[in-house]
Formats: C-alpha cells, sequence, structure tokens
C-alpha cells in the first residue's frame, strides 16, 4: 500500500484507488447476497415459502399414506382371518 519512495500525495491516492477497487469488488458481493436473500424471502422455487410448502405437502402425504397402510393392513387381516375359520365360504369360493 504504502511506498517510501512516492510522495505522501501518491501514498494517498493510491490508497485511495485500492479502497475504491474494494468498494466496488465489495458491492458487488453485495448484490449477490441480496439477490439470494431475496430469492430465499420470496415465495419461487426454492425459497423458504416454497420449501415450506413442500415440507407441508409431503407431510400430508405422509398421514395419508399412513392412514392407506392401516385400511389396508385392516383388510389383510380381515381376510386371514375369514380363511382361518372358514365362516364367511371365503376357502369354499376359492377352493
Amino acid at each position: 500500500m504504502f511506498s517510501s519512495g512516492l510522495s505522501l500525495r501518491q501514498n494517498i491516492k493510491a490508497v485511495d484507488t485500492d479502497l475504491y477497487d474494494y468498494k466496488i469488488s465489495n458491492d458487488g458481493r453485495v448484490v449477490v447476497l441480496e439477490n439470494f436473500k431475496a430469492g430465499l424471502e420470496g415465495t419461487g422455487e426454492g425459497s423458504i415459502a416454497d420449501l415450506e410448502a413442500k415440507h407441508d405437502a409431503q407431510a400430508a402425504l405422509f398421514t395419508t399414506l399412513e392412514s392407506n397402510a392401516s385400511t389396508l393392513q385392516a383388510r389383510i387381516d380381515t381376510f386371514n382371518a375369514g380363511l382361518e375359520d372358514g365362516a364367511d365360504g371365503t376357502v369354499s369360493t376359492i377352493e
């Protein structure tokens, strides 16, 4: 940054140029981060709201799947019980 071979005015100018370049670079990073933040806060794909909606939809699907699995298990149990006691004529119908 500072060079003993330059005058104070030249050193100040060099530091000013370095700071300006840093500011431009930093401003670019800030824009990228602000765009990323806006994407997260919005409602589009990949946003937090979008991810929450997908999570809620999956939770509802899991609940439905568990309910359907319970219903299917009850039907299987009823069918198996009918086969075992033969009371409903299931065995004779299959034979």
